[in-house]
């Protein structure tokens, strides 16, 4: 018994120090020292600007919804200078790409994660995907999801359901003066249509490593989700 409770104990120890190991990586980083992680202030600004007319709005209560791999975009501060900053850079991305994951399965948003990589694809059409979802989703005028086809890269036909794609445009810093932002953006695709059936996005000012911050820009965006999909809840609220 001793014995077992030793390597349980051991286990523990290994776990935590490989944690705090990938913590403190992060923060004893040169490029986080020279850019620390801003506060966002007492509340986080969320400014969710929505299209004045919205056709074809409809999600299925009956189908589950799968989280792909989040897509993030991290710009900001001349970061480039060595292959250190650029290390710091993409740990970091892994690093939230982890935690919206965590959240999402932990908050019982969606029905799994299912590994997606944006990446894989060459960078036009990367850029061609996504810049055809933003397109749509950021018109202020008149959204139509019945005409919304989705990229083919996009389409996962071995989900019965729909996939959730969520791509944040992030400022890694902040900077008060041009008060620069986030664009938190989320997409839900009907893999049988092939089509969008919702969309939305959202500004947020706070730097986007700020976990607290975008913890709650989650929050706000998934429970517009949640409203939207089961009106019963709204009208609880």
């Amino acid at each position: 018994m001793k014995r077992i409770q030793s390597f349980y104990l051991l286990g523990l120890c290994l776990f935590f120090a490989s944690a705090c190991s990938n913590i403190s990586g992060l923060s004893s980083n040169s490029f986080e020292q020279r850019f620390p992680i801003t506060r966002c202030g007492a509340k986080v600004q969320v400014n969710d600007p929505d299209a004045n007319v919205i056709y074809g709005q409809f999600i299925n209560q009956s189908k589950g919804i799968w989280l792909l791999t989040p897509y993030l975009a991290l710009d900001g501060p001349e970061y480039a200078n060595s292959e250190e900053d650029l290390d710091y850079i993409n740990t970091m991305n892994g690093f939230l790409v982890d935690r919206i994951e965590s959240k999402f399965i932990r908050e019982k948003w969606i029905e799994d994660v299912v590994p997606f990589d944006l990446d894989r694809f060459d960078t036009g059409v990367r850029d061609s995907v996504v810049n055809m979802m933003v397109s749509n989703v950021i018109r202020l005028d008149t959204i139509n999801y019945g005409d919304w086809k989705v990229p083919n890269e996009l389409i996962q036909p071995q989900i019965p359901g729909y996939s959730l794609f969520l791509f944040i445009d992030g400022n890694v810093g902040f900077d008060r003066v041009t008060g620069n932002e986030n664009i938190l953006y989320l997409f839900v695709i009907d893999n049988a249509t092939r089509k969008t059936t919702y969309a939305d996005f959202m500004k947020y000012r706070c730097d986007v490593r700020n976990t607290n911050g975008l913890d709650k820009t989650l929050d706000y965006a998934y429970k517009k989700l949640l409203e939207l999909r089961f009106p019963s809840l709204s009208d609880t609220n």
